[in-house]
């Protein structure tokens, strides 16, 4: 019994390698835009305590004031980068998730593909099968009514 064989399995298979090499891709984005929004939420909760301490005392030295501003200029300065980062990590994002959206559906048209002639192939060795069981039941009947003769 011929096995079946299908043409564009090579080609299913480097949709495959490929589908996973973007969700790989859109998981570390992922990883990486998780990392900013932590980071963000760090930055603004030592602005957040540096702004309370400043304001807590009642007097401070100019000397003291002016390392605090520095300080914020530099919290202030770090958070800003940390939300372009966000803001281009967003943008990636929508961008692999577009691709892996598209790389699936490749796929599962390769393997739809695949299935119906998969299911062709079953039908068509059922046939001849059946065509054989029925010339070999032709043949013998018709050697059966030959020897009642």
């Amino acid at each position: 019994m011929p096995v079946f064989k299908f043409k564009l399995e090579k080609l299913l298979e480097i949709r495959k390698q490929k589908l996973e090499e973007a969700q790989s891709i859109l998981a570390k984005l992922k990883r990486d835009y998780q990392a900013e929004v932590k980071l963000e939420a760090k930055l603004r909760s030592q602005i957040f305590e540096t702004k309370r301490n400043i304001f807590s005392k009642k007097t401070i030295l100019p000397s003291v004031l002016f390392i605090h501003q520095n300080y914020l200029k530099g919290l202030e300065r770090k958070l800003r980068v940390c939300l372009e980062r966000q803001q281009i990590l967003s943008q990636e994002l929508t961008l692999w998730r577009q691709e892996v959206l598209k790389r699936n559906k490749e796929k599962k048209i390769l393997e739809k593909l695949k299935q119906k002639q998969w299911e062709l192939f079953w039908y068509e060795q059922r046939r001849k099968e059946q065509k054989e069981l029925d010339d070999l039941a032709t043949l013998h009947y018709q050697h059966k009514m030959e020897g009642s003769f």
